[in-house]
């Protein structure tokens, strides 16, 4: 009785995707490797499908909860709102709301202007030096 060649390179490739069959293995029948490759195509797209419904879901209730506030909230308060929006940087915003927006408040530790910090960051106004 002889038995096949024992040393030397295996028989079988040592491919990740080749042994799970996302790729085609050479000593599998073509049946089982269409199977196997469909079966992968299946499960990926279901974790999409399942990433879509949970991104969907919470869009669709951002969208009820804002359709119910939005009478409570009023046309002037939504106009406001949008106008806050849109003048939202340190050189158009209200005295108000300006000292939020700059770089020193979101700096860590948000120290105030009589302590010294050496990771405090001054942003420079335009037309000063």
């Amino acid at each position: 009785m002889t038995y096949p060649h024992q040393g030397g390179q295996p028989s079988r490739p040592g491919d990740f995707a080749t042994d799970w069959g996302i790729k085609e293995h050479p000593s599998r029948p073509k049946k089982v490797n269409q199977l196997t490759q469909l079966l992968w195509a299946y499960f990926g797209l279901s974790g999409l499908m399942v990433l879509f419904a949970v991104v969907g879901a919470a869009l669709a209730l951002t969208v009820v909860a804002t359709a119910a506030l939005l009478p409570l909230l009023g046309k002037a308060n939504l106009v406001e709102y949008v106008n806050l929006l849109t003048h939202y940087d340190l050189d158009t915003a209200a005295p108000a709301f300006a000292h939020s927006s700059s770089t020193s408040a979101v700096s860590v530790g948000a120290v105030p202007n009589g302590v010294a910090n050496g990771l405090r960051v001054r942003p420079k106004r335009s037309g000063s030096p």
